[in-house]
């Protein structure tokens, strides 16, 4: 379990700070390579993603935590 903090960046990015492997591509949101499952909590975006987005998954690289979260990743 990760603690987010602002200081922390995208969910990608506190992923990758704590060792846990996430796929990753253009990392603006445009690929869809960093979709992970969200199985509890809400997301925000950075900005509009470039790719749809399915419900109950998130794309981290440019997500935000707007809840406690679940990620599957």
């Amino acid at each position: 379990m990760c603690a987010w903090q602002t200081a922390a960046g995208s969910l990608l990015e506190l992923a990758e700070k704590n060792g846990v492997q996430i796929d990753s591509g253009c990392r603006a949101g445009n690929c869809g390579t960093c979709l992970v499952a969200l199985k509890s909590g809400e997301v925000n975006y950075l900005h509009e993603p470039g790719v749809t987005v399915e419900a109950g998954s998130c794309l981290t690289c440019i997500a935000l935590p707007k809840t406690a979260l679940v990620l599957d990743a």
